[in-house]
């Protein structure tokens, strides 16, 4: 089985650990609850349950202009705080004040996380994308390599950043991702076993298909944005804060998965297309 940790890349292991309406108030909260997650040790896993809470919560009824002056920053906060009570330390509530360099009290967060937890009826959790890679990657160990996963989890945390991934369901995407790496990197042998355990999901393959195509653009900008920072890097040119939003948001992601744990994957260059659907459907009940 695969084991899987935030900084030490995929490795091998008897046991399998997961690490699982208003756009613009959307975008902004996710980009916020990113730049909180290293404050409050959110893991890969638990970051898709702070977007799916902040998704949550700003497309609901409720008003957030009522709640405080920018509900956005707020609401970041507090959904790092709301995946964080798994952990055996959680952060308390003045430590999340002074995150805010106290521009919060902390009637505000209280009054915030009770509206949220009303909101998503105390539902907190739900399968992301990363809780179906692992059942994947547990349906053909034999099969996917620390090289494939890796790429896999690349990808998968490629989409969580673009907001129109949601439209693809979170299984939709690990199966797309997992297939996508096993064809761009895997060798041809391994190809039948995880098409085979994709395929057993019942996925329509025009949507494995549209998602596969998803993630190879999302996988070929990101990679411009890699040739371009190298490039900077060589030169000498150190980009001004803000300069490329884009770029300093992948910038993390190019980072972590660029060391070589994660087999370098944020450097390898793309496939130019995406795989025609022969590659893989021919091994359905394999």
């Amino acid at each position: 089985m695969m084991q899987y940790r935030e900084n030490s890349g995929p490795l091998t292991s008897n046991d399998l650990m997961a690490d699982s309406g208003n756009l613009p108030a959307v975008a902004h909260s996710q980009t916020g609850a990113v730049t909180q997650r290293s404050r409050f040790s959110v893991t890969q896993h638990e970051l898709p349950c702070v977007m799916h809470t902040i998704r949550g919560i700003t497309c609901s009824q409720h008003n957030s202009s009522d709640i405080c002056p920018s509900p956005s920053d707020i609401l970041s906060v507090l959904c790092c705080l709301c995946a964080c009570t798994a952990q055996v330390i959680q952060p308390s509530v003045e430590q999340l004040c002074a995150v805010t360099a106290n521009h919060f009290k902390s009637h505000d967060l209280l009054r915030m996380e009770r509206i949220v937890l009303d909101t998503l009826e105390f539902r907190l959790t739900s399968p992301s994308s990363y809780t179906f890679l692992h059942l994947l990657a547990q349906a053909c160990s034999n099969s996917v390599t620390p090289a494939v996963l890796s790429l896999a989890m690349y990808l998968c945390e490629l989409a969580v950043l673009e907001y129109d991934m949601h439209l693809y369901a979170h299984s939709t995407r690990a199966a797309a991702a997992l297939l996508l790496a096993q064809v761009s990197v895997g060798a041809a042998q391994q190809l039948p076993a995880i098409a085979g355990a994709v395929l057993s999901m019942g996925i329509a393959t025009e949507q494995l298909c549209s998602c596969m195509g998803a993630l190879l653009r999302l996988q070929q900008a990101a990679y411009q944005h890699t040739l371009a920072a190298v490039a900077a890097a060589q030169a000498g040119v150190v980009p001004s804060p803000g300069s490329n939003e884009v770029g300093d948001l992948l910038a993390p992601l190019r980072t972590k998965f660029g060391a070589g744990c994660w087999c370098e994957v944020s450097y390898l260059a793309p496939m130019l297309e995406a795989p025609l659907p022969t590659t893989w459907t021919a091994y359905q009940g394999h």
